[in-house]
């Protein structure tokens, strides 16, 4: 039976809490939060124990594991706090405030030899495996161009960073992901009209293999979007996150095999529509799951500190490129 704890009894420290406590073979048992009130209500629901002080909860309970879930501003310190002492941590997306902080953090689980995880949530997201699989199959051919969509209202829980630190790292670390190539031209946008630090980015990325990446992150929007459009030469992929939902849109002026295919395709024409079937599981949990058998097994985590620094470094590149 593995020890689980959780920092940070927010939203998504509440859910992580949530699904440890319906995992088999994971026993959570304690939760800790600056402010003990909701550390207590928290504890009493998933019947765990409750501190204000996370020093003093990892000290006297020896978590095996434990889930970071405070605001990004804090990441760095309670993450080393974790980490020097041993237990194996899953930290929140970002990795980081700062890659500064981000590299400080890798150094040192390397350091003491335990697993770290970030939780770039969208990985593990089903529809998004199964985009990466239909990318391998060839389905859509070379791919052209990747546009994403991620929009909702101004969020409550989000003071310390804008939504370039904040929301644009998830489709950063995706377009990564399905591309498996680094973008090496920027440029950018943003805007502040809503809360204190930008709210609005709109970016442009030139990635290593020819694919353009476009980025239409806000939180001015009181329609929570997540939408994600992969277009090739045989057709585009579109899916919508939250719904897990995913469509085929198939170029019919691509040529069949047995034509030379430069001297034939001409432009695009839509041809056959069709949805694609994707086995739905709640993100979270699968993300969850994933960081256990790591530990369990003592494997590589599928997202691992690199992948935080990077996505970080891109989303400050971005904030540089929208200044200049």
């Amino acid at each position: 039976m593995l020890k689980a704890a959780v920092i940070g009894t927010g939203y998504m420290g509440k859910n992580h809490c949530r699904i440890y406590r319906d995992i088999y073979g994971i026993d959570l048992i304690s939760v800790s939060d600056t402010n003990f009130e909701e550390a207590k209500k928290t504890s009493d629901k998933f019947s765990c124990k409750a501190y204000d002080n996370s020093a003093e909860m990892i000290k006297k309970e020896n978590p095996d594991f434990v889930s970071i879930c405070v605001p990004t501003i804090l990441h760095k310190d309670i993450a080393l706090e974790v980490i020097n002492s041993g237990c194996h941590a899953l930290i929140e997306k970002p990795i980081a405030d700062s890659s500064e902080n981000a590299m400080k953090i890798i150094n040192s689980a390397k350091e003491k030899d335990v697993k770290l995880m970030i939780g770039h949530i969208e990985r593990f997201n089903p529809v998004i495996k199964k985009i990466f699989q239909c990318i391998e199959s060839g389905m859509i051919g070379k791919i052209w161009c990747i546009n994403t969509v991620r929009k909702n209202p101004t969020p409550d829980r989000i003071r310390d960073v804008g939504v370039v630190i904040d929301l644009a790292v998830h489709d950063i670390d995706i377009m990564r992901y399905l591309l498996k190539s680094e973008p090496v031209r920027i440029s950018a946008e943003t805007g502040k009209y809503a809360t204190k630090n930008e709210d609005i980015m709109n970016a442009l990325l030139r990635f290593e293999n020819g694919v353009l990446g476009i980025l239409d992150v806000n939180w001015i929007t009181p329609l929570k979007i997540r939408e994600i459009y992969i277009n090739g030469e045989k057709g585009m992929l579109k899916a919508d996150y939250i719904s897990q939902n995913l469509e085929f849109f198939g170029n019919s002026a691509y040529p069949s095999n047995d034509i030379d295919y430069s001297q034939t395709l001409m432009g695009i024409s839509q041809g056959e529509i069709r949805k694609i079937p994707v086995d739905k599981r709640e993100p979270l949990k699968v993300e969850l799951e994933a960081f256990i058998d790591c530990i369990k097994n003592n494997k590589e985590p599928p997202v691992t500190g690199q992948d935080g620094l990077r996505a970080l470094e891109i989303a400050e590149t971005i904030l540089k490129k929208s200044a200049e």
